[in-house]
């Protein structure tokens, strides 16, 4: 028959209990009993089986409450996972808008000079008469100066 839970006694690491292995190791009469030991009580036995018990299941609940602090620090480490992702995301999406905002400006501004230097000018248009007038100049001074 099993004992209840309540009868265990409560505390944390290991506990010295006579007769139970712990303490100087034993001398040459090592794994024998002394001659006035007498055997334990059927109360004393209940007593050491309901002690064991109530480690076990102390030991039992530790690992619970390991198990779930664990679990809890995973999901919290997700979580954090997850949004050190999505900041990271944000700052490269605002990279990219940066960067094609700049390449599209830049874009704009070298059309704008394509379009000016295709663009016949006010001084352009009057570039063939004035070629011609400076080559009738030239002419006439080697004209004259060759004659």
């Amino acid at each position: 028959m099993q004992r209840p839970l309540s009868c265990r006694k409560r505390g944390r690491g290991r506990r010295a209990y006579k007769g139970v292995g712990v303490g100087p190791p034993a001398g040459p009469s090592q794994g024998k009993m002394p001659a006035d030991t007498h055997a334990a009580t059927p109360d004393a036995v209940d007593a050491a089986i309901m002690r064991v018990l109530g480690a076990e299941q102390a030991a039992r609940g530790e690992v619970q409450r390991c198990a779930a602090a664990a679990e809890q620090m995973r999901q919290n480490a997700r979580t954090q996972s997850r949004q050190i992702a999505e900041r990271a995301a944000e700052r490269v999406a605002r990279v990219h808008r940066a960067v094609d905002a700049s390449i599209h400006a830049r874009i704009d501004a070298l059309e704008r000079q394509r379009r000016a230097l295709l663009e016949p000018s006010a001084a352009g248009a009057d570039e063939p008469k004035r070629i011609a007038s400076a080559l009738d100049r030239l002419a006439a001074e080697l004209g004259d100066g060759s004659a």
